[in-house]
């Protein structure tokens, strides 16, 4: 079971312990590493949740935190954190795709604040690619025509204007609806619609 995880890369133990007593405060699970190199190896698919990371650390600077988003790749929201003399790496951290910067010292309710809305983006975004492999999955159930009439029906076509167009009787046309419908587990033409922007990212005729 995937568990949902606050991962915290700092060096300074009273930082552990500050984070460490507010995340168990609010029930929320979180590990401490001291290195980002013991966090690198703690990286899996599985993970969730986000990433509170102190750019403060000795070699961190924008060259290792640009490392860092490279090989952590969208896997998880990343928080950073430092002192006020970090800005030119927590602006680059920004660019390149860190949600947001807590300067030190920080209050305990900006940082839940911060790491709460890191942790449901985080659960939002892993919703939205289950159900975009789940359209894409049905998609892959339909044969070659079915997948043209399907083109056709995107287009708000009637079955008279699809059969007319891909050479085939009405009859055959409602058919391969009929066998459309059932397959995408679809209640209705918008119920197609909406699979098809969930699978290709928008409502389009693909190149079948």
């Amino acid at each position: 079971m995937r568990i949902t995880t606050i991962f915290v890369v700092a060096d300074e133990p009273d930082v552990h312990n500050l984070l460490s007593d507010l995340f168990d405060r609010e029930n929320l699970h979180n590990e401490i590493f001291t290195t980002v190199e013991s966090f690198l190896e703690r990286i899996s698919t599985e993970m969730s949740g986000c990433l509170l990371l102190d750019i403060s650390l000795p070699g961190m600077g924008m060259e290792g935190l640009n490392n860092l988003l490279v090989q952590l790749g969208n896997k998880l929201p990343i928080i950073t954190v430092g002192h006020s003399n970090d800005w030119r790496s927590a602006i680059e951290g920004l660019k390149k795709g860190a949600l947001d910067f807590l300067e030190k010292p920080f209050a305990g309710e900006e940082v839940l604040e911060a790491v709460k809305h890191a942790l449901q983006l985080n659960i939002d975004k892993r919703c939205y690619l289950r159900q975009r492999m789940e359209a894409q999955q049905r998609f892959g159930k339909l044969t070659k025509r079915e997948s043209e009439v399907l083109g056709c029906m995107l287009e708000s076509k009637a079955s008279k204007d699809i059969a007319d167009q891909l050479a085939m009787s009405i009859r055959t046309v409602e058919f391969h609806r009929s066998n459309i419908m059932k397959k995408m587990e679809a209640d209705s033409p918008i119920d197609l619609g909406r699979m098809d922007a969930m699978a290709f990212g928008c409502y389009c005729v693909r190149n079948l």
